[in-house]
């Protein structure tokens, strides 16, 4: 009996040190260009896409066909597909935008299964100059 509880005690105290996140996903921001999937599926091969990416416009990106396929955000050469509720973001985004093209966002959230972002927020920000852009890759 003495064992039996001395295992129980020992386990309750265990599971009391586990840190809170262990099971939460790590929360990052990520500052890349804002397209639908369907017309990004054109460039996504392309090794750089930038210059379609910029000139994309918001017209397109808000057509029915454009909207019901979703989003992905374009980081350093990489693509990440928005989940539903960053697809709802984005919408936001580019309706209340006054840009036509070449939507630089910041998105926070976190990555699950290797390219899916789990959207916490979206906003607008500035692209970064070419300068700024040659120091990141240095």
């Amino acid at each position: 009996m003495r064992k039996l509880l001395f295992a129980t005690v020992t386990l309750g105290t265990l599971v009391l040190c586990l840190p809170a996140s262990a099971g939460e996903k790590k929360t990052t921001t990520f500052y890349g260009y804002l397209v639908d999937r369907k017309c990004s599926a054109s460039v996504r091969e392309d090794p750089h896409p930038e210059e379609f990416i910029k000139h994309h416009t918001k017209d397109c990106s808000l057509m029915a066909n454009c909207k019901r396929q979703g989003y992905a955000l374009f980081v350093k050469s990489r693509w990440l597909n928005l989940d539903k509720q960053g697809n709802k973001h984005a919408i936001k985004l580019l309706e209340r935008s006054k840009r036509n093209s070449g939507f630089y966002v910041r998105a926070t959230g976190s990555i699950e299964g290797g390219d899916l972002l789990k959207v916490q927020t979206l906003s607008e920000t500035e692209e970064p100059s070419a300068d700024q852009n040659d120091a990141e890759t240095k």
